[in-house]
This record gives C-alpha cells, structure tokens and sequence, in this order.
C-alpha cells in the first residue's frame, strides 16, 4: 500500500477508473449474452451475505476517500440460496456501479433480508442525484438513460435493463423509488420455490451419507465450476475467500477441502496453517489449486500438511482422482482408528487442559450412559462448565456439538456391547440410554455404515 497520500490518492483514482471501465465491459459482454439467449440459468448453492459483502468491499476500498459512508447490513448472518452466481454478480456490480457513480457524497448502502423465509430481499440505496417521478416507470427499458445524467455521457442505458432481465429470469421482481436531489433505491424480491429454496449446509449435509466438500476460491465462474463438477457425488459448499473458509470449515468440518492459493483477505496457505491449528481439522485432507505454480509454493504447502497441489489449468479428472483417492484414504484410516478403539480401549494419559476437560466430559457421560434423560444442561451442571463454554470447548476439541457427541459415546458403547454379543440389540439399545428402537437403528447405522443387526453379523 502507497504511504505517500498524492500517490495513494493517484492509484484510488486509477482503482474507480478501473472499475467503471469493467463494469462497462461487463455491460456489454451481459448485453451480447442476453441477446445470444433469454434463459439457461446455471444455478449455484452459495452463502449470499458473504457474497454481498465481498463485493459491497471492493467499492467501498475503492471510494474510501470520498466523502462517502458504505453500510452493509443483513438480518441474518447466513442466507443460502441458489442462484446463477454470474448473472446475480453482475445485477449487485450495476447497482453498486450506479449508486456509485451518481452519489458524489452521502451514503451508499447494501441490505440483505430474509422474509417470512419465503423471500430474500436484496436493496441498493444511495443519496445521489435521484431521478425524476415521471422518468421512473422508463428507467429499465432497453438504452433508456435520465436526464439527470445522460449529460455526463458515462452510461450506457443498459445497465438496469440487464438487472431486470437477470431478476426476472430469477423468477423474481424488481423496483424503484427515487427522488430527485434525496437518493435512490432498488429493491430485487428473489422467490423460493421447489429448486430454489434457503437451507442450512448442515441441514443439507445431514440428509445422507455423501462426503462433504468445502470449495474456497474467490473467482466465481472457477468456483461455479468446481461446484458443479462435484456436486453431483458430494456435498458442496462455497467459501469466496480464505477467511469465510476457515469459518465454513470450523461450523460444518467437511471431509475434504479443495481451496484457491491466492485470495482476498486470507490468502489459501494462511488458511490451511490455521485449519490444521483445529483439532478436528487436523487431518482433513486439503488440495490446492493455484495459478502460482513455484517451488517455494510448493515447500509451504508440504510443510502445513497440503495433501494435493494442483497447477492451474488443471485437469479435471485428475482433480476427480485426487478427491476420490484421498476420500477413501481417510475412511480406510477413520475406520482403522475406530475398531482399534472399540477392540483395544486404553486409559490415555492426560497431559494438556483440553484434553482433561474431554476427559472429564467423557467420563460423566459414561457413568450416565444409561440415563435417557441425560442432555446438555444436566451435563453442563454436572460438570460445572456454562453451556456456551460447554458447547464452544466440545465443538472445537471434537467438531461435535455436545448433543452429538453424547450421541456419539452412546452408540461407540453400544458397538462394543454388540461386539460381545452377549445382549440382544434391545438390550443394548436400553444399556446407552435409547428408548426409541428405529431412533437408535437410525442414528447406529449413520455413525457406522449399517443396521446394528449388520453390525453384529459382520463382528
């Protein structure tokens, strides 16, 4: 960054020009694609608020020395939908690029809400130069351009004409309130339906057995790519920048990541030293893919436990292979680990204080085990920990929340029993704390790959 002010000042201008000149670009190159075809939406799961944000930041970087204030604001920290990421990229970059352009002064803002969780609500507003009452119902037309500022001879009068199209496309809506010398505001209504639809990545994940893949990576059309190349086989969420990434991987511990070396705001090797800082995460597998194809590269990737390093261009089968490989590699070890603690347990000596809390937490489960009304609170006043310590301390040591990890001591000890066979599976069921027998088949056969009366044939 420039420490001298005139030259900081020079290089923020030649940044605005920059990005007037791309969005001009963009205009057009969106203009020649909608004339070359009205529909084919390539839809793409993604978190909108750190979309939103990781855009709404390059322009307020970029104006920073105006006398502008940028607000961003969402009510809801996550919001996940799916969309074409390069149409909805290019409505919030026109919006942004107008809001930008004819607001000298004021403030500049971007807000997300979700409604009723049927809508998201997606609003531009600006204190700018307005745009006449009687101009307004014109203003998405084809070419059309205020009088306010046609004069400044900078737009192209199809700008809005493309938000309303992409919107529309969306099976959305779009408006506008404006007044001249106060401001304006656009508002996109995007709708759910039965293929567009806002859920959690772990409600989604939940739904069967497929391995989850993270995708980090800050360049949209690779990263729609990735998701799309994947998403057939596995899980797939999307992070745009190492540092969403790192909270992705932290909140949903996927099997595998797959993430981008150069990024904005956390580049992909500061983001794997601090995934591998996370117990859970310690042994996730991790490819990265990059266009900086050097050996110093590679040395750092080595030394932080990178277990693929792929040049880009890549290809994608043997990205495919590499995923494919490196999945069945950790069940083969997850497995080994698995019956070598049910066949051989041992005392393990405690040496740090994340450990003696586990320790203690695991062994107040255990003497209650049979319990089915032990849950958290009664755990957390057992052991004397607040529950959002509880949870906080839990989640990071095991990538469990304590109600899973409960779950998951109780069926570990019913593997064990059922390993002796000495008890029938009822018996078991009741021995861990179970009332419900399709509960406990369920939640057993998730844990372990089949039913407990598989289990028991098998062992």
């Amino acid at each position: 960054e420039a420490k001298d002010e005139k030259e900081k000042k020079q290089l923020q201008l030649i940044e605005r020009h920059a990005l007037k000149l791309s969005a001009l670009t963009r205009q057009i190159i969106d203009f020649n694609r909608k004339e070359a075809e009205t529909s084919g939406l390539m839809f793409s799961k993604i978190e909108l608020v750190e979309f939103c944000r990781t855009l709404f930041a390059v322009y307020e970087d970029s104006y920073k020395s105006e006398p502008l204030e940028f607000k961003f604001t969402a009510n809801q920290d996550s919001i996940f939908v799916e969309v074409d990421v390069l149409k909805l990229e290019s409505v919030i970059n026109n919006l942004l690029t107008n809001a930008c352009r004819y607001t000298k002064s004021g403030s500049i803002g971007l807000n997300l809400y979700v409604e009723n969780n049927k809508k998201v609500r997606i609003e531009v507003c600006d204190t700018g130069v307005g745009i006449p009452q009687k101009e307004l119902p014109y203003v998405f037309e084809r070419f059309y351009q205020s009088s306010k500022t046609k004069d400044e001879k900078e737009g192209t009068g199809i700008g809005l004409s493309l938000v309303k199209s992409y919107v529309e496309q969306h099976e959305g809506h779009v408006s506008i309130e404006s007044q001249e010398g106060i401001g304006t505001c656009i508002s996109i209504i995007l709708p759910t339906k039965e293929d567009f639809e806002f859920e959690t990545m772990i409600a989604q994940d939940n739904k069967d057995n497929l391995a989850t893949i993270l995708i980090v990576e800050d360049n949209q059309e690779i990263s729609d790519f990735l998701y799309h190349l994947l998403n057939n086989k596995y899980h797939c969420s999307v992070a745009y920048n190492g540092k969403q990434g790192l909270k992705k991987a932290i909140e949903t511990n996927p099997d595998l990541i797959i993430a981008d070396v150069m990024m904005p705001i956390m580049d992909g090797l500061a983001m794997t030293q601090e995934i591998r800082k996370q117990i859970p995460l310690s042994t996730t597998p991790i490819i990265l893919l990059t266009a900086k194809d050097d050996r110093q590269t590679k040395i750092d990737s080595l030394h932080l436990s990178v277990n693929a390093f792929l040049a880009k261009p890549f290809d994608p089968e043997i990205l495919l292979s590499h995923v494919q490989q490196l999945l069945l590699n950790q069940e083969k070890i997850e497995k080994k680990i698995r019956l070598e603690v049910l066949s051989t347990p041992e005392a393990v000596e405690v040496v740090s204080s994340e450990e003696l809390f586990l320790s203690e937490i695991t062994e107040l489960i255990e003497d209650r085990i049979s319990d089915s009304q032990l849950n958290v609170s009664l755990l957390s006043e057992l052991s004397g920990y607040g529950n959002k310590q509880l949870y906080r301390k839990t989640k990071q040591l095991t990538g469990l929340t304590p109600v899973e990890y409960i779950r998951s001591i109780r069926l570990k000890k019913a593997a064990m029993l059922l390993c002796k066979k000495k008890f029938t599976i009822s018996e078991v069921m009741y021995m861990v704390g179970f009332s419900s027998p399709s509960y406990f088949a369920r939640c057993f056969q998730q844990e372990f790959g089949e039913t407990p009366s598989e289990f028991m044939e098998k062992y």
